[in-house]
């Protein structure tokens, strides 16, 4: 009993002696928990980014690769015969026909109350009537040379819509923001441990004589180490806590904007900040707090011979 109550004393006063020291030096705090704070919302916002262009990557994988419309002479059986050369083709996965009549619902879709009344005649327009081909490939890599094959094999396409260009591009930015979101965990991480690091050193130079002392009255290490550990401790977890506080509120803006006015279309969503909320709140205060006590090691090993 006796034991756990020492310890329990031993633990208050090292709490005790690394929230006195963050509240002398305050500054050098401030600027700790702001590098910590500012790295974990860089990182985050990459993440998110990352993340969403995923959620747009998978919204046109699960649709169509290719839309061909034809010109209006072409009939439903010239479609047809095409849909069915290019069922042969190794390179394509599926073919499904659309109908004029059903493109030109589809159109009708797309108008306002009244706005039709903009296409006269529109109900016996024949130019409105056309057929076309929704087309899935095998390898979505191979969307660029099979849309230029077409218009060398296929006569009569009006025009072909190719979301794999779109896809593509996506794939890139998801790679370019995973890639920098890498090299700011790398880059920022060593500027926050640097940065704590110095901040502890300043509280282990002023208490040099006192941690001299202890030592030679026979304190042991974990009681020496300890205050400067708890003190990297709170600057990591507060920059965390900060961190998450405020990505979750630029966050939601960002969401509702987008969302409010239809910027990315009616079928495609971005991710809502409950989905990736709970990593952010985990990692966020993990990871600062891991920069706070590996600085305030890092710091303690180098200036006190423990």
């Amino acid at each position: 009993m006796n034991s756990v109550i020492s310890r329990i004393r031993v633990f208050l006063y090292m709490l005790k002696q690394g929230v006195k020291s963050i509240f002398q030096n305050l500054f050098m705090i401030f600027a700790s928990v702001s590098v910590i704070f500012a790295s974990l919302l860089i990182i985050g916002a990459l993440i998110s980014v990352a993340e969403n262009v995923q959620t747009v990557i998978d919204h046109y994988n699960d649709r169509p690769h290719i839309r061909v419309n034809f010109e209006s002479y072409v009939t439903e059986e010239q479609c047809l015969q095409i849909r069915d050369e290019l069922l042969q083709d190794s390179m394509v996965k599926d073919v499904v026909y659309i109908s004029s009549e059903e493109n030109f619902q589809g159109m009708l879709e797309t108008f306002e109350d009244g706005e039709e009344e903009l296409v006269p005649g529109y109900e016996s327009n024949e130019e409105l009537m056309s057929v076309s081909l929704d087309i899935t490939l095998v390898n979505a890599s191979d969307g660029e040379d099979f849309e230029k094959k077409l218009y060398d094999e296929v006569e009569g396409i009006e025009s072909v819509r190719n979301v794999l260009n779109v896809v593509n591009k996506l794939q890139t930015v998801k790679v370019i923001m995973r890639t920098c979101s890498l090299f700011a965990v790398i880059i920022m991480g060593c500027v926050s441990i640097l940065l704590v690091f110095n901040t502890v050193k300043l509280t282990v130079f002023a208490r040099k004589r006192e941690i001299e002392i202890m030592k030679y009255i026979g304190a042991t290490d974990v009681f020496i180490v300890g205050p400067f550990i708890i003190e990297g401790f709170f600057v990591g977890l507060a920059g965390g806590f900060l961190s998450y506080g405020v990505i979750k509120g630029l966050y939601s803006l960002v969401y509702n904007y987008f969302m409010e006015n239809d910027i990315l279309g009616e079928s495609i969503k971005l991710i809502a900040f409950k989905d990736l909320g709970f990593n952010f709140l985990l990692w966020f205060p993990v990871a600062g707090i891991i920069v706070g006590v590996v600085a305030g090691a890092l710091a303690v090993k180098r200036h006190v011979k423990v």
